[in-house]
């Protein structure tokens, strides 16, 4: 007979050698292996129902899901952690001159700085003159400049529009610039004749939605002759009844029969037109900090 402290120690050899063991075919799995499992399994068992692989053993955490229909309340779809750079949402400017030289062009094409007199540029309207109109975001303010003689060389800059709410889009039209602001359309005339000291704007519509959250507006003319103008979710994830939100409307130059174009559009930024069929291609940028690919913004066509 063994007394207790011999059991003891017995068991204790016992149970280094059973960790040692289990550690070594732990070292001996291939990449991804559950210790304990066969090297090699069977055919079947890689067409294995969805619902089977969400079934883990007691005490082990389950493998994450691989897409959205495999995914339950008790193990949600989550995005692995991003390995390279990330951007931040709402970073602020850089201070610095643009870095031309990271950029990679097609071949045949280059790249040179324009003005860097035009600070937050966030879009961009062409005069028939070669007036580039530009809007921009941070600021309150929107500029002209001025190639007066087609050399591709900037002459001068004109602050045409000031003390605006988020005056992000613009467009040109029959002489006249159009001004996005957050709650309002505004339109100044005969703006060509006029950028030293351009006339006050003129409302043309103040019953677009007044929230801040993508309440900064794109706008373009379209083929048809309507104004486009997206109205975007207010919130980064939200369902709201009113169908204007998440949205691309149009309405008529003078502002009057406004209308969806599309839904279900939670933010649009940019679009255009084919020039042959007419189809709108627009983008669609979708909810944030859920890491750099989820979910992924969208490229889409009407």
């Amino acid at each position: 007979m063994l007394d207790g402290q011999c059991v003891s120690d017995k068991l204790g050899v016992i149970l280094l050698i059973a960790i040692a063991a289990e550690a070594g075919c732990a070292r001996d799995q291939p990449p991804g292996a559950t210790p304990g499992t066969p090297r090699s399994a069977p055919a079947e068992t890689a067409a294995a129902p969805a619902s089977a692989e969400r079934t883990a053993p007691v005490g082990s955490s389950p493998a994450p899901p691989r897409d959205l229909a495999s995914a339950t309340r008790e193990n949600p779809l989550r995005p692995p952690e991003p390995t390279g750079p990330t951007v931040e949402n709402h970073a602020p400017p850089s201070s610095g001159p643009p870095k031309l030289d990271a950029l990679r062009l097609p071949a045949g094409f280059s790249i040179e700085l324009y003005t860097d007199k035009v600070p937050n540029a966030r879009s961009m309207a062409l005069g028939p003159r070669g007036t580039v109109f530009v809007s921009t975001r941070r600021d309150s303010k929107v500029y002209a400049v001025v190639d007066k003689n087609g050399d591709h060389k900037v002459d001068r800059v004109y602050t045409v529009a000031d003390g605006l709410d988020t005056p992000n889009g613009v467009a040109y039209r029959d002489g006249a610039l159009y001004i996005a602001e957050v709650g309002r359309l505004l339109r100044i005339d005969g703006i060509d004749a006029h950028l030293a000291r351009p006339p006050r704007p003129v409302v043309v519509t103040d019953k677009l939605p007044t929230e801040k959250h993508h309440g900064w507006r794109y706008i373009r003319f379209g083929p048809d002759g309507w104004l486009y103008i997206p109205i975007g979710a207010p919130c980064n994830v939200c369902k709201r009844e009113e169908p204007i939100f998440a949205s691309i409307a149009r309405m008529k130059p003078d502002g009057s029969g406004l209308e969806v174009f599309a839904s279900g559009v939670r933010n649009s930024v940019g679009f255009d037109w084919n020039p042959k069929t007419g189809d709108l291609w627009f983008t669609d940028n979708e909810r944030d900090e859920l890491g750099n690919d989820i979910p992924p913004d969208e490229l889409n066509r009407a």
